[in-house]
């Protein structure tokens, strides 16, 4: 750990150990900087006298402790692991009862390899540059890319990267479509100019074959959105527009479609402990110039979990200014019913959804895969949807059984995983239908 002071531009090495030491924060008084450490085997607090440059561990938990954070009154709050899990905790630190660390000198030899490298705590003279996160943002993994829409298999490869101090991020797939034998790209870029505020922008194009009039084409389709966020992990709120043109092979002017669209999102967050609420809502407005048509939709989503037990109750309603220009219900379009394939036509549409899950913590890692398995989930659901339209209402309702599988790639790719069979009740003749869905963020 080393102190930079910016006019002098000069570095001063702090720490001379071969452990961890990580969150530097100041004390109030600026007499001590505490950091956590895992000199002793276990992470504990540690503190910096800036002063003497003396060394000293502040606690001694055995299950360990991390990421303090210091109040203006001098309490430092930090994350402890136990028994149970996580938790916050906080305590006001008593420098009387610290233990010294002995090795914190300067010019100790530490061996690194077969390499002796020779520390010092002597300022060096350096030159202080604007941060730039060009530098470091190189590809963190490649993975292969598999999908398998509407009869045409896409092959490529995504990837995503982001700078050190995470502000900057992307992630990228580049795909090659077998039978459209063109490529297909999507990219994701966000950027965080405060604490709790972000720009994300948006762009892909795919190439695929869609059936228009019992005669298959393919269609070409463009996507631009620009959003804004706000607000930190208990009360977020994202207002988006969006740009999307679809057109069919062989320049037909008049298949050519386009699509703008604004979003206003948000998401809360209550509860104490185990016990917590999340509350999610969409508000969506569209407008298609060709068939001078808009929509308006609300999706809402309702989740109260505890740590082995979830139940989620998902809402909505959708209204077309058009007849017949509202999709909802298959698996393709809003509101879908899982096991029914197809889609309802309407001008109104309603829908609910509720499903209970059973969480098991799983909490593995297999390192040579470099993969985390978080939490299984097994549990009921019943999908349903009315639409009207033009000339009498109808109904798409499944019911079925889903298990899911939480997991992190990469230590910190979040990916989820459902299999799941559903047994549509009404509005299709089919029997149950074994599906599979993953989702990577992009």
């Amino acid at each position: 750990m080393y102190l930079a002071d910016l006019q002098q531009g000069t570095v001063e090495q702090l720490t001379f150990g071969r452990d961890v030491e990580e969150n530097p924060v100041w004390s109030p008084c600026g007499k001590y900087i505490y950091f956590d450490s895992d000199y002793s085997g276990i992470y504990n607090i540690h503190a910096i006298e800036t002063t003497t440059g003396s060394r000293y561990q502040v606690t001694n938990v055995l299950t360990g402790v991390f990421a303090p954070s210091v109040s203006s009154t001098g309490e430092i709050a930090v994350m402890e692991y136990t028994a149970d899990g996580y938790r916050i905790s906080s305590f006001y630190p008593d420098p009387s009862a610290w233990l010294p660390v002995v090795n914190n000198v300067p010019n100790e030899q530490i061996s690194v390899g077969q390499v002796l490298i020779e520390t010092t705590s002597t300022a060096m003279p350096v030159t202080l540059q604007p941060y730039k996160p060009i530098s470091t943002l190189k590809p963190t993994y490649w993975l292969p890319y598999f999908d398998w829409t509407q009869g045409t298999y896409l092959l490529g490869v995504t990837t995503a990267g982001v700078d050190v101090l995470e502000l900057t991020g992307y992630s990228a797939l580049l795909a090659y479509g077998l039978s459209s034998k063109d490529l297909s790209y999507a990219v994701y870029a966000v950027h965080q100019f405060g604490p709790n505020e972000q720009w994300i922008l948006q762009a892909s194009s795919m190439a695929q074959p869609w059936e228009v009039n019992e005669v298959w084409h393919q269609v070409n389709e463009h996507e631009l959105s620009l959003a804004y966020t706000w607000g930190g992990l208990l009360s977020q709120r994202v207002l988006q527009a969006s740009y999307k043109s679809n057109s069919l092979s062989g320049n037909d002017a008049d298949r050519n479609e386009q699509l703008y669209t604004a979003q206003f999102y948000t998401q809360k967050l209550t509860g104490i402990g185990l016990r917590q609420r999340q509350v999610l809502s969409v508000i969506e407005a569209t407008y298609a110039p060709k068939q001078q048509n808009a929509t308006l939709c609300y999706r809402g989503q309702e989740r109260w979990f505890t740590r082995q037990n979830a139940f989620t109750m998902s809402t909505g309603i959708a209204w077309s200014q058009q007849e017949g220009e509202l999709t909802v219900g298959g698996a393709e379009a809003g509101f879908s019913v899982r096991g029914v394939p197809a889609s309802l036509v309407g001008q109104e549409a309603v829908a609910l959804s509720l499903q209970y899950d059973r969480i098991t913590p799983v909490e593995r890692g297999y390192n040579f895969l470099q993969l985390f398995l978080s939490d299984l989930t097994v549990g009921p659901f019943v999908d349903a949807v009315w639409a009207a339209p033009i000339d009498e209402p109808t109904k798409k309702v499944s019911v079925g059984i889903e298990v899911g599988m939480n997991l992190f790639l990469y230590y910190r790719l979040p990916i989820t995983m459902q299999v799941g069979i559903a047994v549509p009740v009404a509005g299709s003749t089919s029997r149950a239908v074994l599906y599979i869905d993953s989702r990577l963020p992009l």
